[in-house]
């Protein structure tokens, strides 16, 4: 299989990664091989790459934001089957007998491996990982948009989760990068799942700007709110269009009312 191996960390400028044709890898017990169709690019990638994490395995392929079809399954392994559309997140096997792991807190585990990092990641054109740690996806989502999901998706929802917000609270989700109608569609989805309900008649959605150096005056950037039918049958498309001014200085918010 072709895959893209860091055999020595450097800046990503130099090109590290390098494309090297490898053995296909055969699943252990308890494990599924995965046909990759897609892998995210996450900050953390940067950091393994360009060798500003502690050191780890070396080469190692690097990607915890896959996407494929389960191509074919290791002993053992019953909840799976080939065919199955799964994701690979970032946590890809704890000891399973620590105070996390026996709490469901399993990304606290001392023994945790990490998908490209510890262990081969989804730059590749298939992959490992534990059925314990496979997601299947469901059909609302392409494989580009659930990639995603399997790293910024997962940590915005356990905020929301930890938020504990109720239908009709304000939620202010910040530090949303540059892309941040596509995580904020991400994010709604989660709040309405939350609320465990399939249809929310009315999402009213602001941009507002905080200012520049901690200015506590905020002012609306996107005056008229966004109010559409959310229906988590179907694709959801918010059409939020960021006014030019947020790409300046200030620390921008999307500001949702459900």
């Amino acid at each position: 299989m072709k895959a893209m191996l860091l055999e020595h960390d450097g800046d990503v400028t130099t090109n590290p990664l390098k494309t090297r044709d490898l053995p296909l890898p055969k699943p252990g017990r308890g494990q599924i091989r995965v046909k990759v169709h897609v892998c995210g690019v996450c900050r953390t990638d940067l950091h393994v790459v360009e060798g500003e994490l502690p050191a780890s395995t070396r080469p190692i392929i690097p990607g915890h934001e896959a996407v494929g079809t389960v191509d074919q399954l290791g002993p053992g392994v019953t909840q799976l089957k080939e065919g199955d559309r799964v994701g690979i997140a970032w946590l890809q096997a704890t000891c399973q007998t620590c105070q996390f792991c026996q709490a469901g807190r399993e990304n606290l585990c001392a023994q945790a491996l990490f998908t490209g990092y510890h262990v081969n990641g989804g730059y590749a054109e298939y992959a490992l990982v534990s059925e314990r740690f496979a997601y299947p996806i469901p059909d609302i989502f392409s494989d580009e948009e659930a990639a995603p999901l399997f790293c910024a998706g997962i940590i915005g929802y356990r905020a929301l989760r930890r938020s504990q917000v109720r239908p009709g609270q304000r939620l202010d989700y910040t530090d949303l990068g540059l892309q941040p109608t596509s995580r904020f569609k991400l994010l709604v989805i989660g709040v309405v799942k939350s609320m465990s309900v399939r249809f929310v008649k009315n999402i009213a959605i602001w941009l507002v700007n905080w200012g520049p150096h901690g200015s506590v005056k905020p002012r609306i950037c996107h005056p008229k709110p966004s109010i559409q039918p959310l229906c988590l049958l179907q694709p959801v498309n918010l059409s939020l269009q960021p006014c030019e001014p947020w790409k300046k200085a200030g620390h921008w918010h999307w500001l949702a009312f459900i």
